[in-house]
């Protein structure tokens, strides 16, 4: 009783109860897949080929996301490059025009 009180005073009964719930989540998940795949009506090997062919095609979903982010992140590089170098050329043409204002200024 104390233990609670004191844990609800200092913040950490919520923390607690949300890793309560999380660990009943996964466990709920878990004995779900496991009761599904106990009393499926079909055989093992069909069980076990199901399962195969799932695997592959999120490691393909998996592959095609990487691949595409992987395009992504290439062109926002493309145009990060592009925008340093416009900016470096237009602080070039401000620095030869500063520098020029300053010489006409010392004449």
């Amino acid at each position: 009783m104390l233990r609670e009180l004191r844990d609800v005073l200092n913040g950490t009964y919520k923390r607690h109860a949300r890793n309560n719930a999380v660990i009943g989540l996964v466990a709920g998940l878990a004995a779900g897949v496991i009761a599904g795949i106990l009393f499926a009506p079909k055989t093992g090997k069909e069980t076990r080929a199901y399962i195969s062919e799932g695997a592959k095609a999120g490691v393909k979903k998996i592959k095609d996301t990487i691949q595409c982010a992987g395009e992504a992140v290439k062109e926002k590089h493309e145009e990060v490059v592009k925008d340093i170098k416009k900016a470096g050329k237009q602080t070039a043409a401000n620095v030869k025009e500063a520098a020029e204002e300053v010489n006409v200024k010392v004449k």
